[in-house]
């Protein structure tokens, strides 16, 4: 064997121990088509990662007509069989999230058996233990049946404390304006805002609710998370009410937020103002503007609130129950547990049921977090998403629409966290009410690809060929300085 052939034998040996270059960016990884949807809403459990490969599964969880399925209608848009996957999660931004039990599916279970049903339940909430020693659904149906199994919840509330206290109430006018799940308070000449309050004003509903504080002074001028989800107010001159608690004595147990006096109509302590709740004088905000004279008063746990859904989806109807605390409680008080009881099982509240903890509640906020309670960062969500729940994505995006309901500095948040990764996670800043298809992700990927990282066939053929006419000019240049040196032509 001649220099050259031995020289290419060797270089074409040496080829597969070269090391092909890979690109570090999201579009080169091996979930490059797999994307994560940051959730709002209660559809989605808190800490739970729902994975989905098609349409049809979309459809069957969140139901046809749902936002997700939109959003699924758009990423498998031209899809010729590729793997991809969504991915949901729930981002509590801004209003908070209770924290829920969701049961499993019981489509299966018939109204006649449902109506056989008569026994025990039982759950934690807030630390509470709430007993139904006996829950008859003779003669139910499924959506009457969640009103009863409430009743029987609440019949008895947990006590915890007894004391004696004042109620008084308290209205503060001020300058804002509400996007979607966000208040904006831009004057405020006297008073405070309070945590657990209801805002009133042309425009605005019933109910709208303070649950946190994301950004601005204390209780001052700046923005906060509401518990609503109707259109936007325009700046305009807005009312706050809410009652001030003071407890004078406490008998027995310990005064805490999140609990309920008894006797009121709802009326949910939502934050502490001064003074320890075990002993002495301390006040609360509470959720009703009420006066109430000095008087004995007994509070209990947060009342429950139960509820059966029914999801049609494209090929199959998901029906569960859902247990959380009642709505006009601040979510940082918020944690349940499984169910118990001769019931709880038939019902789908048990874990070896396939039920879903979604516990404790929980709010993600941008920049500090001035709220008691629970909060995280966005960038400590996402670590935290990563760690312990999923990396097996390429590219995310917030599905909140508009943008600009976002919180504030929620999205320039995201982007930040998605630039610290180096590439390896994309932030879709400018999508939420829809997204791009896995087609359109191909076509990046595929580009991105190209640029950085040969396929290893093109790239071994690449160095192959170099090799090959790296040899072919070594014969030529051999041969040429070996061939007889010949005179000039006669």
């Amino acid at each position: 064997m001649n220099c050259s052939g031995a020289s290419l034998l060797r270089i074409v040996a040496l080829l597969g121990s070269l090391s092909v270059p890979v690109s570090a960016s999201a579009e080169s990884s091996q979930y490059a088509l797999d994307r994560l949807f940051l959730i709002h809403g209660a559809s989605t459990p808190l800490d739970e990662v729902l994975s989905f490969d098609s349409i049809t599964e979309v459809e069957n969880y969140y139901g046809i007509k749902s936002k997700e399925a939109h959003l699924a209608k758009d990423f498998f848009a031209d899809s010729t069989g590729s793997s991809a996957n969504m991915l949901f999660a729930r981002l509590p931004a801004s209003s908070g999230a209770r924290s829920h039990l969701y049961g499993s599916d019981i489509s299966s279970l018939t109204a006649q058996q449902l109506q056989t049903f008569n026994g025990s339940l039982s759950i934690i909430s807030q630390g509470y233990q709430y007993y139904a020693p006996s829950i008859n659904l003779a003669g139910q149906s499924f959506s009457m049946a969640a009103n009863v199994i409430q009743t029987a919840l609440n019949k008895t509330l947990p006590i915890a404390a007894v004391t004696t206290g004042t109620i008084a109430p308290v209205s503060v006018s001020f300058n804002g304006s509400i996007n979607a799940t966000v208040l904006t308070v831009s004057g405020l000449s006297s008073g405070s805002i309070q945590i657990g309050s209801y805002i009133s004003g042309p425009g605005v509903p019933p109910d709208a609710q303070v649950t946190s504080q994301i950004n601005g002074t204390p209780n001052g001028v700046g923005t906060y998370g509401l518990y609503l989800n109707e259109p936007s107010v325009s700046t305009e001159t807005l009312t706050e009410s809410y009652g001030v608690l003071t407890v004078n004595s406490v008998g027995s147990g310990t005064v805490a937020v999140g609990q309920e006096i008894a006797g009121l109509p709802l009326t949910a302590i939502e934050a502490n103002l001064s003074g320890s709740g075990a002993a002495g004088t301390s006040t609360w905000v509470v959720n009703n503007a009420q006066s109430v004279a000095t008087q004995a008063m007994t509070m209990t746990g947060a009342p429950l609130s139960v509820k059966y859904n029914t999801v049609s989806g494209a090929t199959s109807k998901r029906d569960f129950f859902t247990i959380q605390q009642n709505g006009n409680f601040n979510w940082a008080s918020s944690s349940i547990t499984y169910a118990g009881g001769t019931l709880a099982g038939s019902l789908g509240l048990t874990q070896t049921a396939g039920a879903v903890l979604s516990s404790p509640g929980e709010v993600v906020i941008p920049g500090t977090c001035p709220l008691q309670g629970l909060c995280m960062s966005p960038a400590d969500y996402m670590n935290n998403f990563l760690q312990n729940y999923s990396d097996q994505f390429s590219s995310f995006q917030t599905t909140d629409y508009p943008t600009s309901a976002y919180p504030p500095g929620l999205q320039a948040a995201l982007e930040a966290w998605a630039r610290s990764t180096g590439g390896q996670y994309d932030y879709l800043q400018y999508w939420s009410a829809n997204t791009p298809s896995i087609v359109k992700s191909m076509v990046a990927s595929d580009a991105r690809l190209l640029a950085t990282a040969p396929e290893p066939s093109s790239w071994t053929m690449m160095v192959l060929g170099f090799a090959i006419v790296g040899l072919v000019r070594y014969r030529t240049k051999t041969i040429k300085q070996s061939a007889p040196t010949r005179g000039p032509a006669p």
